[in-house]
């Protein structure tokens, strides 16, 4: 799959010229990568206290879940960053779909696999966007927060396990 936006829409001219309209969207992808780099950023440099922000929700509302999963708080972190991350990435190519093509699909396997249920990933996710929108000036979430927003949604758009991981 090609996730590039320019890219994407240059592979679809193969064998002939770019129309004006495709021309448009290539530059105006071009345009607006610099606003987006620099969202990623900022978001790199404020991806610690993002994740930090998020965990700290789930301690508190979810006060069993260290117990019953080993090394739960710094496995979640791992996750956790690693979700970010791909949200940033699909944030710079301009892809939707680019996070749950190469991740997500393969996460939310797994957490349903260990009894994880979808609202314990709206909660976690969620916190991690309302982090942003608390640390990212307001310019710089009107970029993310598509992004954003899809992570939380496609992380955690899986049925309920019939038997909780977590209660």
């Amino acid at each position: 799959m090609i996730y590039s936006a320019p890219i994407r829409t240059l592979a679809g001219c193969d064998g002939r010229y770019p129309t004006l309209e495709e021309e448009s969207a290539c530059m105006a992808y071009a345009a607006s990568l610099p606003a987006r780099l620099r969202v990623a950023d900022l978001i790199s440099q404020k991806e610690a206290e993002i994740v930090r922000y998020a965990i700290d929700h789930l301690k508190r509302h979810y006060p069993r879940f260290a117990p019953q999963h080993d090394r739960a708080w710094e496995k979640a972190s791992r996750d956790m960053t690693l979700h970010l991350r791909y949200a940033v990435q699909a944030m710079v190519v301009d892809d939707l779909e680019m996070p749950k093509d190469k991740l997500y699909v393969w996460i939310t396997t797994i957490v349903r696999g260990t009894g994880h249920t979808p609202q314990i990933m709206r909660d976690g996710i969620g916190a991690m966007v309302e982090a942003c929108q608390r640390l990212l000036p307001a310019d710089a979430m009107a970029i993310a927060e598509p992004y954003l927003h899809r992570m939380v949604h496609d992380l955690s758009d899986f049925p309920e396990p019939m038997k909780p991981a977590v209660d």
